[in-house]
């Protein structure tokens, strides 16, 4: 299992144009496992497009 926070470096990007970039762990102020926003997005997609379970 993947342990791996959401906190990609973005010192390399200058971004979109006139807009800021950050990342979820900067936002939040803490870290953020990548397994459970994995998680969270795969449940909002199954409800938002009323799919069932898949292997």
């Amino acid at each position: 299992m993947c342990n791996t926070p959401v906190s990609a470096s973005i010192s390399y990007s200058n971004g979109i144009r006139g807009k800021a970039v950050t990342s979820m762990e900067a936002e939040l102020g803490k870290k953020v496992d990548l397994e459970d926003v994995k998680s969270k997005i795969l449940n909002h997609f199954k409800v938002l497009f009323e799919v069932e379970d898949w292997v």
